[in-house]
């Protein structure tokens, strides 16, 4: 299907940069991730970028060492998420060196998120990652000595708790990372170890509360560790002196009530950056001694997992990811005198007119409201549409850049939501799933769908469903499960068969669906089986469209292959699309070409219906 413009196209191919850095010790020596370019070398005093590593070698996350001379990164075969973490020299001279050569490949995660999985000392003597294999969950640590001359890698925690946020102090001499031995459930104490691996002291946060990592001072010696802790029910800033096990708040409710993260520390280690979440959108504060701050920005996202991504000088100036539906994401500088727009730092180049939407809210079957952001097409109302599902669960849909935009300049209406299990929305939302995968989602995508035809915006008759990974595992199940509601769906890397995919997926993977399910699928058969899309198979309605990568460990192959050749067999309308990466499609134009399909899917399901009528 061809639309009138195609800007969705030019939208697609444009830039947007992350996790920028610059080397303590080289201010000249920067890096910068680039969504059509992958790693760069950049110079942040002139500007100019180069590829990073060497052509065939792609990262979408690393470390860049204080010194400038090194960039550390995890390695894998295809996007399959199972490698070594390895290093590359930033000139570009010298070979890629593993930081494990004696280890066999182990899985690891090629983001940060949602939390991040390896850290480097400020000092830059140590890094220490984790990585896990059939034997669980382990938390390594190389020392780093002169000249950059590896030391032997060294495990200082393993089990079959899960692992997540590593975070190490400035000297490398202590090193906390969020455990859920106590819980089972993504929910998390914290765990502080010496340079050894022996326990110092260990924060357990009680009941439902969950703690998790953010950054150690910048001062070495200083073992003061900015977390978050949601005992109110809502995250909140914590500061933790790990020398002496004691915690303080950092700020009450009644100071700035919501959501509120610290994002980073100052060098001087006396001022604090926050983000504070409101229905999926972002607000900057600086916190010293107790006062508050207001930066100014234009609305938007302020892209962040755990001390990642943003950084505040002494003086109260900020740098941070932000983006939004007309802007794509760029580095950019703010501060409490800033008007406007900010000072741009880096971006990913010229960018087109992004997209117009709208935050709405309306409440699910049990009265709680669910958030989502609407964006409509040109013409009178009602409309075909889609309704879109974020994946994780544990990401949020905030806005970004050209969202919804292949599917308005289609004419169709678009609306993605923030459902049950999202963060940023309080701990009971985000909880409320837990043991009970798929049924509080499925309530709030519904209400989607009444909200759409209610508000006049949609034809009941035309509304189809899509969704990336966990997105992509509740479109197919909402097909099976409710498919008088839709007319069409599309799902991205998604789950189809549950008990299969565990069997199938990494151990990394493996421990984020037991603590999900609250146990395996030999421990929880009913709900496993319950949860799974090739459960309800027979009873879906609509025409389905897949596209699923070969070298997924995330939502591994054969589970889908299973589900594809069980819905022939009922004489279903089903067509997988495969592509030879991972858990994401491998280039721009690949992704283009597919979107092009799924419009012209779209178009065959939702206009046609149109046109009967």
């Amino acid at each position: 299907m061809s639309t009138a413009t195609e800007n969705w196209k030019q939208i697609a191919r444009t830039g947007s940069v992350t996790w920028p850095q610059v080397a303590a010790l080289r201010p000249e020596r920067g890096v910068a991730f680039h969504s059509q370019k992958g790693a760069l070398a950049w110079n942040p005093q002139t500007g100019a970028t180069r590829r990073l590593l060497p052509e065939g070698v792609g990262s979408g996350f690393g470390l860049l060492s204080p010194d400038g001379e090194w960039f550390y990164f995890f390695k894998d075969t295809k996007g399959n998420e199972k490698g070594h973490y390895v290093r590359a020299r930033y000139d570009g001279t010298g070979t890629i060196e593993s930081l494990t050569p004696e280890f066999v490949p182990y899985a690891s995660s090629l983001t940060p998120f949602p939390l991040p999985i390896v850290s480097m000392s400020a000092s830059g003597n140590r890094i220490a990652f984790i990585f896990v294999d059939s034997d669980g969950y382990h938390l390594c640590a190389v020392e780093i000595g002169k000249e950059g001359v590896l030391g032997a890698p060294k495990i200082l925690h393993e089990g079959r708790a899960l692992l997540r946020g590593p975070i190490l102090s400035a000297d490398g001499a202590v090193c906390v990372v969020c455990t859920n031995e106590r819980t089972g459930k993504q929910q998390y104490d914290l765990l502080a170890l010496d340079s050894g691996g022996e326990e110092l002291v260990r924060w357990k946060g009680g009941g439902a509360t969950s703690l998790e990592t953010t950054a150690f001072s910048p001062k070495s010696g200083d073992y003061r560790l900015l977390c978050t802790s949601d005992d109110s029910g809502v995250k909140r800033p914590m500061l933790w002196e790990v020398a002496l096990g004691e915690s303080e708040l950092l700020l009450g409710e009644e100071q700035l009530p919501g959501e509120v993260v610290p994002l980073c520390w100052s060098p001087h280690a006396k001022r604090i950056l926050l983000c504070r979440s409101l229905d999926a959108a972002h607000e900057l504060w600086v916190w010293a001694a107790g006062k508050l701050a207001r930066l100014e920005h234009p609305s938007g996202t302020i892209t962040y997992f755990g001390g990642l991504g943003a950084t505040l000088s002494n003086d109260g100036v900020a740098s941070v990811l932000f983006s939004n539906a007309q802007t794509p994401r760029q580095l950019r500088e703010f501060s409490v005198t800033s008007v406007g727009e900010g000072k741009v730092l880096l971006s990913g180049g010229d960018a087109p007119k992004g997209t117009t939407v709208r935050s709405v809210s309306f409440p699910s079957s049990d009265g709680v409201l669910v958030q989502g952001w609407l964006s409509l097409p040109e013409g009178k109302d009602p409309f075909p549409a889609v309704i879109d599902l974020h994946g994780g669960p544990h990401q949020v849909t905030n806005q970004n850049y050209g969202m919804g935009a292949p599917y308005v300049e289609s004419g169709f209406a678009y609306l993605s939501i923030n459902y049950r299990g999202t963060p940023t929305f309080g701990r009971e939302f985000l909880q409320k799933i837990w043991g009970d995968v798929g049924h509080w989602e499925l309530e709030d995508i519904a209400s989607a769908h009444t909200f759409l035809v209610r508000e006049g915006i949609a034809d009941p008759k035309r509304i189809a469903i899509t969704g990336g990974s966990y997105g992509g595992y509740l479109t197919l199940l909402a097909l099976g499960k409710r498919p008088e509601l839709w007319a069409a769906g599309v799902a991205h890397v998604a789950l189809a068969n549950n008990a299969l995919a565990y069997e199938d997926s990494s151990p990394l993977l493996q421990g984020i669906m037991k603590a999900s399910f609250g146990g395996t699928p030999q421990e929880k058969p009913d709900l496993w089986e319950r949860s799974s899309p090739h459960t309800d198979a027979a009873n879906t309605q609509a025409p389905i469209l897949v596209i699923q990568g070969l070298n997924d460990t995330r939502c591994p192959r054969r589970q889908m292959e299973v589900y594809e050749v069980h819905l022939k067999e009922l004489g279903k309308d089903i067509e997988v699309l495969w592509f030879d990466a991972g858990h994401g499609v491998g280039s721009t134009e690949q992704s283009i070409g597919f979107t092009e399909r799924i419009l012209t899917f779209l178009a065959s399901a939702l206009l046609q219906e149109q046109a009967v009528d």
